[in-house]
């Protein structure tokens, strides 16, 4: 584990597509190509994915990625961003912001204040 390794804020007002998660993929990819080769090298990366677009599936394929599907319906079973997102909640709650960039810098610390293990907490029993 190497932690978070990619954040990305959107502009105001736009929405993520296919075209931009695909432009994030290759984002992560090549960063992950840099922190560790191994596993890019390796015969195949499995990525854990849901409700992907034809032409997202499409960027990973090319890049070599086997995709692992989560189930259609599992209400046992919480996405793996879930974990980040209930910590960051608590960690924005009763904070008051004068400008986006004010909110965007705080969530910057909040990422960067994370150790590496952070995310592993997500996938314990």
């Amino acid at each position: 584990m190497k932690g978070i390794i990619h954040y990305e804020f959107l502009k105001s007002g736009q929405k993520k597509n296919s075209d931009i998660y695909c432009s994030q993929v290759e984002q992560v990819h090549k960063k992950l190509k840099d922190i560790n080769p191994d596993l890019i090298n390796r015969r195949q990366v499995i990525i854990l994915q849901d409700n992907a677009s034809k032409k997202t599936i499409q960027k990973f394929r090319d890049i070599g990625y086997d995709i692992l599907s989560y189930p259609l319906y599992s209400p046992d079973i919480s996405t793996t961003d879930y974990h980040v997102f209930l910590s960051m909640s608590k960690f924005l709650s009763r904070k008051n912001f004068d400008t986006l960039e004010d909110l965007q810098n705080c969530i910057v610390d909040f990422l960067r204040s994370k150790p590496t293990d952070f995310s592993n907490v997500a996938f314990q029993n």
